[in-house]
């Protein structure tokens, strides 16, 4: 009997001091548990706390690199400016794609100088000339469109015309037929290109107020210079002409022009479609001024 009552009394008080631990365990967990949870909500509440008072709204905004694309415009994509704004909540990525999404920028770089100043930097498209199908669209110095054409944009003829296809999958046709009115103006030609186009048939045309004159698809230096030496021919008799053909494959000096207008008293005998070199329409001139004489 006293030995059952010894076991009792051991057994009561292992289960009281296995109750005491368990207890000190849960409390320290409810304690972790509470800490845990308050010093993050704390440390919430304290951040919407000076977010709230603007603490961490940008107070400089630069905007470096931009010409055509403006300042405002630029902002209104960042939508850096809102009241509920600030530099901790910054996502870079997204306010960059949002202004690269603008017609005129090509890259935007971004950089944060805390505490209160945003940096954004732009690279815009360099605008090469205006293109034509069906509408008029601006391309890059790489030949790919940027943007549709406005009276606003400062730009000056040519206009190349092409298929969809060619402005778009082939923008080194583009870059050619600038290329081709760029090279005519510094060798020396004198009449405002207004518009190229390219045809797959017959290659490249180019057209004045008062002619189109084609080159075809290759030696353009030694086509234009043909072209000059017609043009001054022209010149001398105060004539001009409808179109004047320096698309020849093989035979370069082979030139076919058809007359538009030519004064009587000095009317140069050009018959409706000729094909002759430069040298046989200067013989023909001087013939005509033989007779005259």
């Amino acid at each position: 009997m006293a030995r059952n009552k010894r076991r009792s009394q051991i057994k009561k008080t292992v289960d009281k001091t296995t109750f005491i631990s368990l207890a000190r365990v849960l409390v320290i967990i409810i304690l972790s548990c509470s800490a845990a949870i308050a010093i993050p909500y704390g440390a919430w509440r304290l951040y919407r706390h000076y977010a709230d008072m603007g603490t961490f709204k940008p107070q400089n905004i630069t905007i470096t690199g931009n010409v055509r694309a403006s300042d405002a415009e630029i902002l209104e994509a960042a939508d850096i400016e809102r009241e509920d704004f600030n530099l901790v909540e910054f996502n870079v990525t997204e306010v960059r794609e949002a202004i690269e999404a603008l017609e005129w920028v090509k890259h935007a770089h971004i950089s944060i100088d805390y505490p209160d100043t945003i940096h954004i930097e732009i690279e815009e498209h360099d605008p090469l000339g205006i293109v034509s199908e069906k509408q008029l669209i601006v391309v890059d110095t790489e030949g790919k469109p940027i943007k549709m054409w406005a009276s606003t944009d400062d730009l000056m003829p040519p206009i190349v015309s092409a298929s969809r296809k060619k402005i778009t999958e082939h923008p080194d046709i583009i870059k050619e037929a600038f290329g081709i009115a760029r090279l005519a103006h510094t060798m020396g030609y004198p009449h405002q290109i207004e518009e190229i186009h390219y045809d797959d048939a017959t290659g490249y045309a180019l057209f004045t107020d008062t002619t189109e004159i084609r080159i075809g698809y290759d030696r353009f230096d030694e086509r234009l210079s043909r072209l000059l030496d017609v043009d001054h021919l022209l010149d001398e008799k105060s004539a001009s002409a409808a179109y004047i053909l320096l698309d020849a494959e093989n035979d370069l000096d082979k030139v076919i022009i058809k007359p538009k207008f030519i004064f009587p008293e000095q009317a140069l005998e050009v018959p409706d479609e000729a094909s002759a070199s430069p040298a046989a329409i200067q013989e023909t001139a001087e013939a005509q001024d033989s007779k005259a004489m």
